[in-house]
């Protein structure tokens, strides 16, 4: 996976996450724990190879966890998606102070570690599956713990700015000079859609060759 992004609350380092799995889990005990990566909301760890620990990073994630599974698996399914089916469900403990949880990897290599050999057949499959989960009706997922993202977009902003380095190169043409503000933290909180959103539609389009020179 990519680099860790997002603030945590809680630290969490292989051993202390093995001693977490193994006191919750004890016939996972013993394997071997190794970090994975992180996203903006969770750490994770491999367990024996064939296994992902996902784990809140502080306790914003954690309120909000509960409802994103659920919506993650109904999402999925609407998009046509495969994905991960939590066979391990941690409580909070001594250890470590928010739920956790646990599930198989899934067969083959991931997008940003695999043979790029057709960026553009690889663009426009993303593209796909992205168009059809961005269809979904925003008003089917419920509302989230103490209706969080109507609260001030300050830290969202700062995240931007940590990762902006990351997220520079990612962007071509219009749609840096859009984001610009919003990764040197000029702007206040980021808009309800951001400037990548009309990007989906385009990138499943037949022949996109995997880079845009426009948002439009």
């Amino acid at each position: 996976m990519g680099g860790s992004y997002g603030r945590t609350d809680r630290p969490l380092s292989a051993s202390l996450a093995a001693r977490v799995i193994g006191d919750q889990f004890p016939q996972l005990r013993g394997l071997e724990v190794r970090p994975f990566g992180a996203g903006w909301d969770y750490e994770l760890f491999t367990v024996g190879g064939g296994r992902i620990f996902r784990f809140p990073k502080r306790a914003r994630a954690r309120a909000v966890a509960p409802a994103r599974d659920r919506d993650d698996a109904d999402r999925g399914r609407r998009a046509r998606a495969d994905g991960a089916r939590f066979d391990w469900v941690g409580q909070p403990g001594d250890w470590f102070p928010y739920p956790f949880n646990g599930y198989r990897m899934m067969p083959g290599a991931a997008a940003d570690q695999a043979p790029l050999t057709d960026p553009g057949g690889l663009a426009a499959d993303l593209g796909r599956m992205l168009g059809r989960l961005h269809r979904i009706d925003p008003a089917l997922s419920p509302p989230t713990p103490d209706d969080w993202e109507h609260e001030p977009g300050a830290e969202i902003t700062a995240e931007l700015v940590d990762v902006a380095d990351s997220v520079r190169p990612l962007l071509a043409g219009d749609l840096l000079a859009r984001a610009a503000p919003y990764l040197a933290g000029d702007v206040p909180a980021p808009p309800a859609a951001g400037p990548a959103s009309g990007l989906w539609p385009q990138a499943g389009r037949p022949g996109w060759p995997g880079r845009t020179r426009s948002a439009a």
